[in-house]
């Protein structure tokens, strides 16, 4: 997943992105992004593509209060100042083509997901003298697997968006969940791509994790040794797209949601008091996530019982 810049990094002057009617300011510091919509927004669109100040304010006294037209303005020329804000840079409009893809490759992960979970209740269930159960040793090399992973996941978003020609701003490590070293990336520059060609950096980390994933399967169903490790990357690889594919939170297909509306206000899904609330997109797909989230550990308790009664 992208992170946000280190501390102390310089500011720069953000970038502009517009949807939905609003104007957002993305800056390339540690501050979150910048929402300015209506009279506002239109000003500041008008001044940066170099229209004179007084057809700006005549503009504004025409389409609203006269007596307000004034202090818009000057809060228009205000916030291009403090942000030193030169232009709006080109982009292509969101496409249905973007859309489109991004559910493509939201079903097809889902899917790998549950044939991961399926495969990994095998390895559990009563198989007779074939079965392969899941030992000490797969814990033991779950230790080496994640930051391994999680390594390959930050390079392919790193390598999808350098074929892009964006640099990312900054690579370093910040403090995740229970207080281990994550590898991020600064890939905010990606907002100058094409929705569907931004929507792709986002996807490459998931995409990762689910080719490392079909791999180690592939090797454990051959019957490959030695068989711990491979079953300790097939667990931390279903582990990662889990986390990755969250529709809630800051994941990577939330991320690709908002690349490919070229939306930074889209999304995520919330629950709210057992209810879903959210994006109607995002809705569905989070359905099907919490149903395999809510199923995969019941089967696999069920698949353990039953061996431990055999």
């Amino acid at each position: 997943m992208s992170r946000p810049a280190a501390p102390g990094m310089a500011e720069a002057a953000p970038m502009l992105v517009q949807a939905g009617g609003r104007l957002f300011l993305i800056p390339r510091g540690t501050a979150p992004y910048l929402r300015v919509g209506g009279p506002l927004s239109r000003a500041v669109l008008a001044l940066l593509g170099g229209r004179d100040r007084g057809a700006v304010l005549d503009d504004l006294a025409a389409a609203g209060e006269p007596s307000s037209a004034g202090a818009l303005l000057s809060a228009a020329e205000a916030l291009i100042a403090r942000h030193a804000l030169a232009g709006l840079p080109e982009r292509s409009p969101p496409r249905r083509s973007g859309a489109v893809l991004l559910v493509a490759g939201s079903v097809l992960a889902l899917a790998a997901i549950v044939l991961c979970t399926g495969f990994l209740i095998a390895q559990v269930a009563p198989s007779g003298e074939t079965g392969t159960p899941l030992s000490l040793a797969t814990l033991g090399w779950l230790a080496l697997a994640v930051p391994v992973l999680v390594v390959a996941h930050e390079a392919a978003h790193l390598l999808v968006a350098r074929l892009f020609a964006v640099r990312p701003s900054a690579i370093g490590l910040h403090r995740g969940r229970a207080g281990l070293p994550m590898p991020w990336l600064d890939l905010r520059e990606a907002w100058n791509l094409a929705p569907r060609d931004h929507a792709l950096v986002h996807l490459a980390g998931p995409f990762c994790d689910l080719l490392l994933t079909a791999l180690a399967l592939l090797l454990l169903w051959v019957g490959a040794a030695p068989v711990a490790p491979l079953q300790a990357l097939a667990l931390a690889g279903s582990a990662l797209l889990l986390a990755n594919l969250t529709p809630f939170g800051r994941s990577d297909l939330v991320g690709a949601c908002r690349a490919a509306r070229a939306d930074p206000d889209y999304g995520p899904c919330r629950l709210r008091r057992g209810r879903l609330a959210g994006p109607p997109g995002l809705k569905r797909f989070a359905r099907l996530y919490l149903a395999v989230l809510a199923l995969a550990p019941a089967l696999l308790c069920l698949a353990t019982l039953s061996r431990i009664l055999r």
